[in-house]
């Protein structure tokens, strides 16, 4: 069978594309130094090392609880400096040199391509009880190879200050209210007298929070980096005509609502309640909050790494302002 010169042209040139394909992608192999690396707040820095540059970041992600990958997601900066994305899924195109760090609540890590061969790890940070793994995909078009990343529990923070503005803050009358029932009986055939103190039943809530409900600042894993026990910082409360001091009081500095007691002098208001023979007597007690909203700044600090943090929000504090008494009384069987 004669081929003819055409076909025999055809599959010489093709040939010839093919092992310049081969060349490029599979001969000049990219080939990451290391599978496996462990950082730590005594190890900060490590350096990845390629056999060639066409490579680029394809993700870094982290398993959730389900068992799924997640995409860690943060800032992507230029090799002069320049924020290019904020808050977006962490990749890089070509051979560009770029900088990326992870905003999250518990980690932290910058990732910077530093020449075509090298990626350097620096700074990082886990602010859980536990080792974390990431998951780095580098490669092309052709490949992929993925490196674990595994980060150590770090030693919590420590909370140097924390500073109120308190000559300029936001009040609301009759912001809430809260109702309790409070039930009393009398099974004897006189008239039986109750005293009742309505304060007693509610106190002083403090919440550190955020102005944008939407975006809280001090979340249970943003106050992670407190450690277990959250610290105690110095609360304001209110002086005689109702402006914020700073007059000894402390609080927790938590994710929850907190609370104080109220002052003796609220707490020594009474009502007398009188039950008659076989009467239930039922008390309901409602009570209206005004609202005190004081901008905050907490300044913490690593005691091994020097790392400096700084969170912001709003102290929102519910004040009892008055209450009301409605009762009703009822046959003891009924």
């Amino acid at each position: 069978m004669k081929v003819s010169n055409s076909i025999i042209l055809s599959l010489a040139v093709l040939a010839t594309l093919l092992c310049g394909c081969n060349d490029e992608v599979f001969i000049r192999d990219y080939a990451p130094s290391t599978g496996e690396i462990k950082l730590s707040e005594t190890d900060t820095t490590s350096i990845i090392s390629f056999e060639g540059a066409n490579w680029e970041v394809r993700s870094l992600s982290i398993r959730s609880k389900d068992g799924f990958h997640e995409m860690l997601q943060g800032n992507i900066y230029g090799k002069d400096g320049n924020l290019l994305f904020e808050n977006t899924d962490l990749y890089s195109k070509g051979e560009e040199l770029v900088k990326m760090t992870i905003t999250h609540p518990t980690l932290k890590l910058t990732l910077e391509r530093t020449d075509g061969k090298h990626l350097r790890l620096s700074r990082p940070e886990n602010m859980d009880y536990e080792t974390h793994r990431l998951y780095l995909s580098v490669g092309n078009d052709y490949n992929f190879r993925e490196i674990n990343i595994d980060i150590e529990p770090f030693t919590p923070y420590r909370l140097d200050s924390i500073a109120y503005t308190l000559n300029s803050y936001f009040i609301k009358d009759s912001m809430a209210h809260k109702t309790i029932v409070q039930n009393f009986t009398n099974l004897t055939s006189d008239v039986y007298t109750y005293t009742l103190y309505p304060y007693t039943y509610f106190k002083q809530e403090y919440d550190f929070t955020n102005e944008d409900l939407w975006y809280p600042t001090l979340d249970k894993d943003k106050l992670k980096i407190f450690g277990n026990e959250p610290p105690p910082v110095p609360v304001p409360t209110l002086d005689k005509y109702g402006s914020p001091e700073m007059a000894g009081a402390t609080l927790p500095l938590s994710a929850s609502t907190e609370s104080l007691d109220l002052p003796d002098k609220m707490l020594a208001i009474q009502e007398t309640v009188r039950v008659n023979p076989n009467k239930r007597m039922s008390c309901r007690i409602t009570c209206w909050y005004q609202y005190r909203g004081i901008r905050f700044k907490v300044y913490a600090s690593h005691p091994k790494t020097e790392e400096k943090r700084l969170l912001e929000g709003l102290l929102e504090i519910l004040i009892p302002q008055f209450y009301s008494l409605q009762t009703e009384e009822r046959d003891v069987n009924n």
